[in-house]
């Protein structure tokens, strides 16, 4: 399920012809790399903060943590997300567009209900 929206593009038929790189593509990639940045980021402050034996029995309230509980899910549920609007500019049908959204939303279930 999270794969589906590349599943949905290998699917049909998509050449630089029919389907152009345009701005939902960068909009897309942007929302990507930052979720990439937030992900890794926050996932680095936290094996640092995790490093020190003083904080062992802590909760990280510092860098990207101040602002969120899970900075890091955000990042992962942002990238998923962003994948989707990408490819979401060469779906051709309707409910390809509704199919493709089980895919960040499946990854949000997981990451806030699940885990």
């Amino acid at each position: 399920l999270v794969l589906l929206p590349v599943l949905i593009i290998n699917d049909q038929v998509v050449t630089p012809d029919t389907h152009p790189v345009g701005l939902q593509d960068f909009i897309g990639w942007a929302l990507w790399v930052v979720g990439f940045l937030v992900e890794t980021i926050a996932d680095a402050q936290k094996g640092a903060f995790r490093a020190n034996v003083l904080d062992k029995d802590k909760f990280i309230t510092t860098g990207l943590w101040a602002y969120s509980r899970h900075p890091n899910y955000f990042g992962e549920i942002l990238m998923w997300s962003a994948l989707y609007v990408s490819c979401a500019s060469a779906f051709t049908l309707y409910r390809q567009l509704l199919l493709g959204l089980l895919s960040p939303a499946f990854t949000a279930l997981l990451l806030l209900k699940v885990t």
